[in-house]
């Protein structure tokens, strides 16, 4: 399916995809490669992209709502960056201790 291009550098397509519907993206006549923007990959990084239905989700808690955005950290570890070693993932674990403990 041949894309379009769009606004800031983006390409674009619309195509009927149910939830679980696997992809990849045909560079001309190279390689498929996964989507880099997907919410789901089916294996690894180099794997397939899956469409994901966002609104399936079932939440536990009810009544839970997050911060307001403006309080908000978000914060994104790529851990192969790191080594992805035992002691990497020790370090993840004592930021995350440190990182969830309220501020005085």
């Amino acid at each position: 399916m041949p894309m379009q291009a769009a606004a800031d550098g983006w390409w674009e397509c619309t195509v009927p995809a149910p939830p679980g519907t696997r992809y990849r993206y045909a560079l001309g006549n190279g390689p498929t490669v996964p989507d880099p923007a997907s919410h789901a990959q089916d294996g690894d990084v180099d794997g397939w992209s899956v469409v994901v239905d966002h609104f399936a989700y079932r939440w536990k808690q009810g009544d839970w709502r997050t911060h307001p955005w403006p309080q908000s950290v978000v914060y994104e570890l790529h851990a192969g960056a790191m080594g992805a070693s035992a002691a990497s993932w020790r370090s993840c674990r004592a930021w995350r201790r440190s990182a969830s403990t309220p501020s005085s």
